[in-house]
């Protein structure tokens, strides 16, 4: 169990993840697609290298995300760690209409908690269904790490039984 974070049977994958992604305070490559058959651990495994790594990550399941601003307050309010409560009368970190104010609002946020550097992991579980969602909003969220920092790192889990993949991304299959 040497590196495998808990998690039996896929330790060649644990060691593949942590590989890419390095510890938290390591410039980190460009965005990492997970991908495998449905219900294969892609998810769980992600996340326990994850906090297993001591980084600061958010995990957001886009089957629950039926537009671009429920996505970004998604990840706005996980990262800030602001969610709808009474002392805050129920709102968010934000309200957030575009990708030009999510960069934004991402942009401060990691200047406040992460101005050491640190990696943002954001995780984006079912990310096959924002296909639904604008080009230009997918193709942001693909650029991040050029939009906030350079620190911050799109990790997509999504299930699919094809082994072609653009060959610009790095892809890990379960």
């Amino acid at each position: 169990m040497e590196g495998s974070c808990g998690v039996v049977g896929r330790g060649k994958e644990v060691r593949a993840l942590k590989r890419y992604m390095g510890s938290s305070q390591q410039k980190c490559y460009g965005n990492l697609f997970v991908y495998g058959t449905p219900s294969t651990g892609k998810s769980h495994v992600v996340e326990k290298v994850l906090k297993d790594s001591g980084g600061k990550y958010t995990v957001v399941n886009c089957m629950e995300m039926y537009s671009p601003r429920v996505l970004y307050e998604e990840v706005l309010n996980s990262v800030s760690g602001c969610f709808p409560s009474q002392e805050n009368m129920f709102g968010g970190y934000e309200r957030c209409e575009s990708m030009v104010k999510f960069v934004k609002h991402l942009s401060k946020i990691y200047d406040e908690q992460l101005n050491n550097g640190d990696t943002l992991y954001i995780v984006l579980d079912h990310v096959e269904r924002l296909r639904k969602f604008k080009v230009s909003d997918l193709a942001a969220i693909l650029r991040l790490q050029e939009l906030v920092c350079e620190n911050v790192l799109s990790v997509g889990a999504y299930d699919n039984n094809s082994s072609s993949h653009n060959s610009l991304y790095t892809f890990i299959a379960f």
